[in-house]
């Protein structure tokens, strides 16, 4: 009888010890969940989103008008905002020339274009090819219109923004 007991518990303690490596094996196959995939244009509002100051720390000037060096510029920047998952986002200026008009509204929005990775589309549907790094920003366009505040100067015409942060 006591041979019986003894072989009883050695199954039991057997049959615990496999349970607890099964249990054991199950937790070490879960892992951690994957990160869900990050959307491409999220992760390009992330490098837009920022507060971006015109650059003179290069020896070409920050701010051109049809290919040619504008003055008045020195105190500009431009802020990008946005929401990821929305297609959006906001920017607002300051530091815009004074008494000069502008192809700059002191805010207003952007929209990804379809080629999100160099062109954003203004509220005023002028588009805008950029490119981007972790500490500068290039913007380029094609402005059509009167322009924003001031009395003088015409602002039709291809202007660059050369921005660092």
């Amino acid at each position: 009888m006591f041979e019986l007991t003894t072989t009883k518990m050695k199954r039991s303690k057997i049959l615990i010890m496999l349970a607890l490596l099964g249990v054991s094996a199950s937790f070490l196959q879960c892992g951690s969940d994957p990160k869900p995939a990050t959307n491409p244009q999220d992760e390009q509002l992330t490098k837009l989103s920022q507060t971006w100051k015109v650059s003179t720390s290069t020896a070409a000037s920050p701010v051109t008008f049809n290919s040619t060096p504008v003055t008045g510029y020195d105190s500009f920047t431009i802020t990008m905002s946005g929401t990821a998952g929305n297609p959006t986002f906001n920017f607002t200026t300051s530091g815009r020339p004074v008494g000069i008009k502008t192809p700059w509204d002191a805010s207003g929005t952007f929209t990804f274009e379809t080629d999100f990775n160099t062109v954003i589309k203004r509220n005023d549907d002028i588009l805008v090819t950029y490119s981007v790094s972790a500490t500068q920003l290039e913007l380029t366009f094609t402005y059509t219109g009167a322009g924003f505040t001031g009395r003088t100067s015409n602002v039709e015409g291809t202007w660059k923004f050369k921005f660092g942060i």
